[in-house]
């Protein structure tokens, strides 16, 4: 009989210990248990804000490198539309130089700039040549092709033409050549 108890004092010994541990194992678990969902509730919000975070990062180093290789643009934008002035003194050059190459010569060159009277800022701003051109047909085809591919803006407007006499019996035109170039104000 000394076995049979102690037998069965073990036995409720064990049942006490199972039903210890599964109250002790409920009660940690209705105390931690609602905190560790939270926590990975936060877990998972964090990782994706932090994926969120790294897309905007790299969206920015992109935007930035676009940024800086446009910037390497900017003088070739400034030479086709000027900021703050209009940049006259090197544009006539310019239509000299392409004049030469041309083959005409340019006189009566006459420059008008448009009021800047009440101007917003970073507004087009517009200034209006009128010359006289000289020379054979095809030397002033050439020159107007020129002008077109420049790389300032142009627009020409008007181009009226007469006889005029050329030397030594070649043929030579008179152009009178009305056009537009812009600038940012």
């Amino acid at each position: 009989m000394a076995q049979s108890s102690s037998a069965k004092s073990y036995s409720l010994l064990a049942v006490i210990l199972i039903l210890v541990c599964i109250v002790l194992g409920y009660m940690i678990m209705t105390g931690y248990y609602p905190g560790y969902t939270l926590a990975q509730g936060r877990v998972a919000n964090a990782s994706a804000d932090n994926a969120r975070l790294k897309k905007a990062l790299d969206s920015s180093a992109s935007f930035l490198s676009t940024y800086q290789n446009q910037s390497k643009n900017s003088s070739l934008l400034n030479l086709a539309l000027p900021v703050k002035n209009s940049d006259m003194a090197n544009f006539v050059s310019s239509l000299s130089g392409l004049a030469t190459q041309s083959g005409i010569t340019l006189a009566n060159l006459q420059v008008t700039y448009s009021s800047e009277v009440g101007v917003a800022q970073n507004s087009i701003r517009t200034v209006d040549l009128n010359m006289m051109v000289s020379g054979p047909y095809l030397s002033f085809r050439d020159f107007m092709t020129r002008l077109e591919e420049h790389l300032r803006i142009i627009d020409v407007n008007k181009v009226t033409f007469s006889n005029a006499s050329g030397g030594a019996g070649t043929p030579a035109l008179q152009y009178q050549v009305h056009m537009r170039t812009y600038y940012q104000y």
